[in-house]
């Protein structure tokens, strides 16, 4: 990730040396090089991605975490809101760490911290994992109404284990 100041020193990973008088811009590529890369990778079982698609990864993923740990502490830039979204429904699990899983549910949490819990709700098993979305509800409180449509979700997707969490 890139952050640059007019007349300061950009830096791989975090903020630059701070200038008196002016804010970090935050580029955003690292999280948009990967979300390309899961698009290009496809979606299937862990056990098929090819050694090469994880090692893709798993090079990526310190570039990506320390971008998204930027971009989700400033809270004032466009940027943040969509790519929470675009995060929260990779439904890749590539490497066999698991760690993209971390991102998107820290993704989730910042989605449900900026918009509530209904958007998560919404995209439910057609863009988010199930998973993700009961992950949300057991780090935030949620309402009786979406834990109750939060259960009969889970009945209807099959994940009824998932509804036990609540």
């Amino acid at each position: 990730m890139e952050v640059e100041r007019k007349g300061a020193k950009s830096t791989r990973c975090g903020r630059a040396a701070a200038a008196d008088d002016q804010e970090p811009v935050v580029t955003t590529r690292a999280i948009e090089d990967y979300l390309n890369l899961l698009a290009s990778i496809g979606t299937r079982q862990p056990a098929t991605y090819s050694e090469e698609a994880r090692l893709a990864v798993l090079a990526a993923f310190p570039d990506v975490w320390a971008a998204w740990l930027v971009v989700r502490s400033l809270s004032d830039i466009p940027e943040r809101m969509r790519l929470s979204q675009r995060l929260s429904c990779t439904g890749a699990a590539v490497t066999d760490e698991m760690l993209e899983l971390w991102l998107q549910r820290s993704a989730a949490l910042t989605w449900h911290d900026a918009a509530g819990f209904g958007p998560l709700l919404a995209a439910y098993g057609t863009r988010c994992r199930p998973a993700v979305v009961h992950y949300v509800a057991l780090c935030r409180p949620i309402s009786a109404t979406y834990a109750s449509r939060l259960r009969d979700l889970a009945q209807v997707y099959g994940v009824v284990e998932l509804a036990e969490w609540l």
